[in-house]
């Protein structure tokens, strides 16, 4: 009982930052496992292609963050299922490499996401946007590219 106690008051204690990003990782890892590799890289590849898209065409959308954030996503899923075809691969046979694959594309994912635009429609602490600001922004842009070049092998 001392354990659930103890496990209830450290999560209690994160911020809930941390928890935001923990479940994301977290989701985005079993969506990798259940959908597959090729999808989520594609998935990552198309954020991306989103946020040029986003800015280039012109949108008559509310002034929502969570409005602009929904629809780079909508165009996400929907380059995605293009891109997909295109992109070839699966998860290793070795279970203990397969886990550890999808959950660095959780974590990659996640990085997206907050580099095309999450920052901006959830108010993370300032430790956390500012590296998804101004000229941290390209850095933390390739931080993805980087993570696949040395995730995807043949």
């Amino acid at each position: 009982m001392v354990f659930f106690a103890d496990a209830i008051e450290f999560v209690t204690r994160l911020s809930t930052d941390t928890l935001v990003l923990v479940f994301l990782i977290i989701g985005l890892s079993v969506v990798a496992l259940y959908l597959g590799k090729d999808w989520i890289v594609s998935f990552i590849f198309s954020l991306f292609v989103a946020e040029v898209l986003y800015q280039i065409i012109p949108f008559d959308l509310p002034d929502s963050d969570w409005y602009i954030f929904g629809t780079k996503i909508i165009f996400a899923f929907v380059i995605a299922a293009v891109l997909k075809k295109f992109i070839k691969g699966d998860f290793p046979y070795k279970k203990s490499r397969r886990y550890i694959q999808a959950v660095i594309l959780g974590v990659t994912t996640t990085i997206t996401l907050l580099a095309t635009g999450l920052t901006t429609a959830y108010t993370f602490s300032p430790f956390i946007s500012r590296w998804f600001e101004g000229d941290f922004l390209f850095w933390a842009s390739l931080v993805p590219f980087l993570i696949l070049f040395f995730i995807i092998r043949r």
